[in-house]
C-alpha cells in the first residue's frame, strides 16, 4: 500500500516538472519567434534615430528614500537623456539623510506652485514642491515618509503634466536612447503601458550617470543575478509579449498612459510588489470593461540597476518579491480563468500560480520525498536521477538560451572571458545559489503568515560602478 502511494506521489512530481518544462519551452518558442521577426540588422551597435521634436512628451517620476550618495548622479543621468520633451519629478519620501539637502544645493531648488492638480491620496503629507533654477526640466516633491515606493510614486503622479509617465527607480542608469526607444511602442494607440529591459550595472562603466559599457561584476552574487535578470527580461517577458500577457513591468523602468493610471487611482500602497500589481490591475480594468488594450515589452530599450551584493539584502528583496506575487494572486483572483481574460486569465495567471508561486513549496516537498523514499527504500535510483536531471537542466537551458539571445541581438559582453564566466555560473547556479533564493521566497510566505508589515527600506549601495578617468 505504501509503495503504491509513493508511486502516485512520484508520478505527480514528475508530471509537475514536466508541466514546467513544457510551458517554458512554449515561452521559449515565442521568445525565439520575436527575436527572428524583430531583430534589427544593426542591433549590436544600435544608435537612436534622429529626434524629430514630435515625440509625445513624457514625465519621469523617480521616488527616492535615503539616497544622498547617489541622488546627484541619478539626476544628472535623467537630465542627459536624448528625448525632445520630458520633465523629471524626483520625490523625496521623507529621507532621514541629506538626500533633499543635496538636491537643494546642487540644483538650486526654489519653492513653486502648480495649478489644476487632481490629487491621488498619499499617506505621507506633501511638505513642498520645488523647481530647479539651473535645470528647467527638474522638479522635486518633498513629502513625509509614506512607508512605500507606491505612496511616493502616487505623490509624483499628482504633479505629472504630460500624457505619459515613466515610473522608475532612482538608481536606474539609462542609455541615452532608452526613453526614445520605449516611447515608440505608443505609436500604437491601443498600447497603455510598456516596459524595457532591466540589466545589472554592477561592475560596468558609467560616466556622469549614463551607461557606457557592460562589464561583468567581480562578485559571484552579482553574476548570478545577472543571469536571473537575463532570463526574466529576455526570455520570460519576451515570451509573454506576443500573447499580450505580460504581467510585470519592472518598477525600475516602465512607461504608462497617465490617464489610465489615474483612472485606477494610482498605485496600491498595500502592495509589496506595486509594479506587478499595477500591471495586473490595468489588465483587469480592460478585461472586465471589455476595452481593447496592449501592454508591450520593448527588448531594445535598456536600462541598468545595481543589484544587492550582500546576502541579507538579496534575501530581503526576494522575500518582498514573493510577498508581492502572493498579494497579486489574492487581490486579483477573479482573473483566474475569466471568460474574457484570454491568455492572461487562461495561461499567465495559472502559470504564475502553479509555477512561479507554487514551485518553492514543490521543490521543498520534493526534497523531503526523496529523503523519505530513500530511507524507506521506496525510491528508485532511476526516478531520483530523472527528478534531479529535470530540476537542474530546466534552469540551465533557459539561462543558456538567454545568453545566446544576448550575444546574437546585443553582444553586450564584449569579452570572451565574461561570456565563458556566465556559462560557468549558469552550470553551478543550482549548487547553492538557487537554494538560497528558494529559501528567501519561502521566507516571504512565512512573513505573510506571521502578518509582518512591509517597510520600504533603502537598498545598500556598493557603488562599485567603474567610472572612467
Amino acid at each position: 500500500m505504501i509503495n503504491q502511494i509513493f508511486t502516485v506521489i512520484e508520478s505527480l512530481f514528475f508530471l509537475y516538472f514536466l508541466l514546467i518544462v513544457s510551458i517554458n519551452l512554449l515561452l521559449l518558442f515565442f521568445a525565439l519567434l520575436q527575436i527572428y521577426i524583430n531583430k534589427p540588422k544593426d542591433a549590436a551597435n544600435r544608435e537612436f534615430n534622429a529626434i524629430t521634436g514630435f515625440e509625445p512628451p513624457v514625465s519621469l517620476v523617480a521616488p527616492a528614500f535615503n539616497e544622498q550618495v547617489w541622488i546627484e548622479e541619478a539626476a544628472k543621468c535623467l537630465l542627459q537623456l536624448a528625448y525632445s520633451s520630458y520633465e523629471i519629478i524626483i520625490v523625496n519620501d521623507g529621507s532621514n539623510d541629506d538626500t533633499f539637502k543635496v538636491l537643494m544645493e546642487k540644483f538650486k531648488l526654489v519653492p513653486c506652485t502648480l495649478n489644476d492638480i487632481e490629487p491621488i491620496g498619499t499617506k505621507g503629507a506633501i511638505r513642498g514642491v520645488y523647481q530647479s533654477l539651473t535645470e528647467p526640466k527638474l522638479r522635486v516633491v518633498d513629502k513625509e515618509a509614506g512607508g512605500s515606493k507606491a505612496d511616493a510614486s502616487n505623490a509624483g503622479l499628482n504633479y505629472v503634466r504630460y500624457p505619459y509617465f515613466a515610473d522608475i527607480d532612482i538608481d536606474t542608469v539609462f542609455q541615452m536612447n532608452s526613453i526614445h526607444e520605449i516611447m515608440k511602442a505608443f505609436s500604437d494607440p491601443e498600447v497603455v503601458a510598456a516596459g524595457g529591459v532591466v540589466r545589472t550595472v554592477n561592475g560596468s562603466m558609467v560616466s556622469s550617470g549614463l551607461f557606457m559599457r557592460a562589464e561583468l561584476a567581480a562578485k559571484a552574487i552579482a553574476v548570478f543575478q545577472t543571469l536571473e535578470y537575463l532570463r526574466a527580461f529576455i526570455f520570460g517577458r519576451l515570451g509573454w509579449n506576443p500573447l499580450n500577457a505580460v504581467l510585470i513591468v519592472s518598477g525600475a523602468f516602465g512607461v504608462f498612459r497617465t490617464d489610465v493610471v489615474k483612472e485606477l487611482n494610482g498605485y496600491d500602497i498595500r502592495a509589496a510588489g506595486e509594479d506587478m500589481d499595477l500591471i495586473v490591475r490595468i489588465h483587469k480594468y480592460h478585461i472586465l470593461n471589455k476595452l481593447p488594450y496592449k501592454i508591450e515589452y520593448v527588448p531594445i530599450s535598456n536600462c541598468y540597476t545595481e543589484v544587492p551584493e550582500k546576502f541579507h539584502a538579496l534575501s530581503g528583496q526576494r522575500a518582498r518579491w514573493h510577498r508581492g506575487l502572493t498579494q497579486v494572486l489574492v487581490f486579483h483572483k477573479e482573473l483566474f480563468f475569466h471568460p474574457n481574460g484570454g491568455f492572461v486569465s487562461w495561461l499567465a495567471f495559472p502559470y504564475y500560480f502553479l509555477i512561479e508561486w507554487f514551485s518553492p513549496l514543490m521543490e521543498v516537498a520534493g526534497f523531503f520525498v526523496i529523503l523519505i523514499g530513500a530511507a524507506l527504500g521506496l525510491l528508485s535510483i532511476k526516478s531520483m536521477l530523472l527528478f534531479m536531471f529535470i530540476a537542474f537542466n530546466t534552469g540551465l537551458l533557459t539561462s543558456l538560451f538567454a545568453l545566446l539571445y544576448e550575444e546574437i541581438w546585443f553582444g553586450s559582453f564584449g569579452k570572451l572571458e565574461d561570456s565563458l564566466r556566465l556559462i560557468f555560473f549558469a552550470c553551478i547556479e543550482n549548487l547553492g545559489y538557487h537554494q538560497f533564493i528558494l529559501f528567501s521566497r519561502l521566507l516571504g510566505l512565512w512573513q505573510i503568515i506571521l502578518g509582518q508589515k512591509f517597510i520600504w527600506k533603502s537598498i545598500p549601495r556598493s557603488l562599485n560602478i567603474v567610472v572612467p578617468d
